[in-house]
């Protein structure tokens, strides 16, 4: 599914980039309700906005949060430089788990070929 930059206002009216991913939001704001990180990287901490109520506890959305997490940390947190499959937590703000989850990347085999001279 191709990804929709979407641009709306905060609560606070301050002009907020966001990024749909098949139902969940990720957020440039720093306050927000939930986050995730890898599980490898106990300290580390990326924000997670979930645009509806309910994704979060119904585990229905769990795989997708995941993965959608998952992509989030390779494409903007160096992700590319890990070893996949790796696992992930979802937390609260207050660093609670709620879910983990393992994440895995199909990688897309690329070919490169040079031609002899006759």
């Amino acid at each position: 599914m191709p990804i929709k930059k979407l641009h709306s206002l905060s609560d606070h009216g301050k002009r907020v980039k966001r990024i749909w991913r098949r139902g969940v939001i990720f957020s440039e704001m720093t306050s927000n309700d939930y986050y995730y990180r890898p599980v490898q990287y106990p300290n580390d901490k990326y924000p997670l906005k979930i645009e509806r109520d309910g994704f979060v506890e119904d585990p229905t959305w769990h795989a997708v949060i995941l993965a959608d997490a998952g992509q989030d940390y390779y494409d903007n947190r160096d992700g590319w430089e890990d070893s996949w499959p790796m696992k992930f937590e979802v937390i609260d703000e207050d660093g609670n788990k709620l879910f983990s989850g393992d994440v895995s990347v199909e990688f897309e085999p690329c070919f490169d070929a040079s031609v002899d001279e006759l």
